[in-house]
């Protein structure tokens, strides 16, 4: 399918409407027809559990993944985000570069971070996502036998090491975008290029050229410098449509199947170099498990932000638990692992400043123990690190909470302030309580 859709459900006056929403754009000819896939709708005789199973069930028959070679080390994945220079909220500075984060592995991996994803480390700050050369490393970040050593140490201490992956299109005034294909970058209706994110040209994530072109990115530094993989930034695909005539689809399909496609294109190469590399598509949704062994679970965050705001723990931990519960069947069951939960990341307030430490921290607890893949963002850990290295610790050492089926409504707690569900295994009769408090 080259377009996005949205479906969802409108009431009305005599009972409610299905509605399924195409995002398809394009020039079309009288008498032309576009295939733009195909609409299920499926209708369930019985009650709310009856229909939530279907849901999981229809999930399951799509095949939207995560790919069936998905590394098996991402069960028990932990990442740890940081930039180089330094956090945001420091000015990018006090991070030390390659040999500052070198001296912190250590006690990174202590912490349970099994997984370090370096923000961008191509050019200096502020404006580090605006590409002048894929292949650069920042000289404010040390050499490239600096990254190397880096990178090293990590696999000594059991660390795999992600880098920053920026698809969106370089600098218009870059040596990059001189060298790729002028056919790849996206153009407006008058012809004009497309610019994103400031003066950065578009690339069209859905032409063959401009996948190329980034999986030779990508491949240059699996091999150059041994990384495992990639956050591929942007993942859902071109910010804008591609009106060029010579696109090799019609314009919307830019996005989201251009993400789609850009993920699964730069996969392929980087596993045929590292049968274990992954990459995580900073983007939502079952679609892009087609092509991503982890996308960002957002839904999380803002169910976080919006069923906790202005309450107290007794009243959003119900609503938590039945969202728990609901989101779950829309996505395939072996995908859950997929699922990346955060509380905050370089994109967000902090979490202690928005919730308040004490929620901040039971939140965390909830991303590290509910089904999912667990991420934090630098410095995240300061004034619990103990506490978190236990729960990393004790997630990583009993299955039952990564692996296999949760039920977050069956089980209940006499104390109110505890979110309590069930996790098991493979096999369901075997089944773990697991306990997060919401700390006032």
């Amino acid at each position: 399918m080259l377009d996005g859709a949205i479906a969802g459900i409108e009431e009305e006056s005599d009972g409610i409407s299905l509605c399924h929403y195409l995002n398809t754009t394009g020039r079309i000819a009288p008498g032309q027809t576009w295939d733009v896939g195909l609409q299920h709708i499926q209708v369930v005789r019985g009650d709310w559990n009856a229909a939530l199973d279907a849901l999981a069930d229809f999930s399951e028959s799509l095949d939207n993944g995560p790919p069936p070679d998905s590394p098996q080390w991402l069960d028990r994945c932990a990442i740890y985000s940081c930039y180089p220079h330094g956090p945001i909220d420091a000015g990018f500075n006090a991070g030390g570069g390659f040999a500052g984060l070198e001296r912190q592995l250590e006690y990174l991996a202590r912490l349970g971070a099994n997984t370090v994803w370096l923000n961008p480390t191509y050019t200096e700050p502020p404006g580090i996502y605006s590409i002048y050369d894929h292949r650069a490393v920042a000289k404010a970040l040390g050499t490239e036998e600096d990254l190397k050593r880096f990178v090293s140490r990590a696999h000594v201490l059991g660390q795999r090491v992600w880098l920053d992956l920026v698809s969106h299109g370089p600098a218009q005034d870059s040596s990059d975008a001189r060298k790729a294909p002028p056919d790849a970058w996206a153009r407006n209706r008058d012809g004009s290029l497309c610019m994103s994110w400031g003066k950065n040209l578009t690339g069209d994530y859905s032409h063959p050229a401009w996948q190329k072109y980034m999986s030779d990115v990508a491949t240059y530094w699996v091999e150059r410098f041994g990384v495992d993989g990639f956050r591929h930034d942007c993942g859902f695909g071109s910010s804008g449509l591609n009106w060029s005539p010579h696109a090799p689809h019609r314009p919307s399909a830019a996005a989201p199947f251009g993400g789609v496609m850009m993920t699964q294109a730069v996969r392929n190469r980087i596993r045929q170099i590292n049968a274990d590399a992954a990459m995580f598509s900073e983007t939502g949704g079952p679609l892009f498990f087609r092509s991503a062994d982890l996308i960002y679970d957002y839904p999380f965050y803002l169910a976080c932000r919006e069923l906790t705001y202005g309450t107290t723990a007794e009243q959003w931990i119900p609503r938590m638990r039945r969202w728990l519960q609901l989101y779950q069947a829309t996505y395939p069951r072996g995908a859950l692992r997929g699922l990346v939960r955060f509380v905050e990341n370089h994109d967000t307030v902090r979490a202690a400043e928005f919730f308040g430490v004490g929620p901040a921290q039971a939140l965390t607890a909830l991303a590290i123990f509910s089904r999912g893949t667990p991420m934090l963002y630098q410095e995240q850990e300061i004034g619990f690190g103990p506490v978190l290295r236990d729960w990393l610790a004790m997630r990583n050492r009993l299955p039952e909470l990564h692996s296999g089926s949760a039920d977050y409504e069956t089980v209940h707690s006499l104390d109110t302030s505890v979110l309590r569900y069930c996790g098991g295994r493979i096999r369901p009769h075997r089944w773990w309580p697991s306990i997060c408090r919401a700390i006032p």
